[in-house]
C-alpha cells in the first residue's frame, strides 16, 4: 500500500495505557466540572453537566480521529455544541443566574454558529480541492 503525495501521513495511535489514561483524565475532569455545577447550582444542572460533558470528553479522549471524522461530516451539529459548552462554563459563575447563563449561551450562539458553520464549510471545501490534480 503507497501513499498518495497528497495525502499526508496518519499519525501514530497512542498506546492502550495512553488512552486509558486520557479516558481517566477525561471522566475525572467532566466528574469535577460536574461536582461543581452540582454544588452551586443544584443537582438537575449537575446531573445534565455530567450527562453531556463526560460522553463529550470520553469520546474525544478515547477516539480523536472518530471526533474528527464526526465533526467533518456534521459541520452545524459540531459547531452547535458550542452553546451547551458556554453554557456550563457560564454556570461556574457563580452570581450569575442560570437563566442569564442559558440566555448568554443562545446570543453567543445564534452569533457564533453560523460564523463558525460558514468558516469550517469554505475551510473543507478548500481542502478538498486541493487534493485535485490537474
Amino acid at each position: 500500500m503507497t501513499l498518495d503525495a497528497h495525502q499526508p501521513e496518519r499519525p501514530k495511535r497512542p498506546s492502550l495505557a495512553a488512552r486509558i489514561g486520557l479516558v481517566l483524565l477525561a471522566v475525572a475532569v467532566s466528574a469535577m466540572i460536574a461536582q461543581s455545577i452540582f454544588q452551586q447550582r443544584g443537582p438537575v444542572l449537575g446531573v445534565a453537566a455530567l450527562l453531556l460533558l463526560g460522553p463529550v470528553f470520553v469520546w474525544s479522549a478515547a477516539s480523536p480521529a472518530g471526533v474528527g471524522r464526526w465533526s467533518s461530516e456534521h459541520i452545524v451539529a459540531d459547531s452547535a455544541m458550542f452553546i451547551p459548552l458556554i453554557f456550563f462554563a457560564l454556570l461556574l459563575i457563580e452570581p450569575l443566574r442560570w437563566w442569564l447563563a442559558a440566555l448568554i449561551a443562545l446570543g453567543v450562539g445564534a452569533v457564533v454558529v453560523p460564523l463558525m458553520a460558514r468558516r469550517r464549510r469554505s475551510v473543507l471545501a478548500k481542502r478538498s480541492t486541493s487534493y485535485e490534480t490537474p
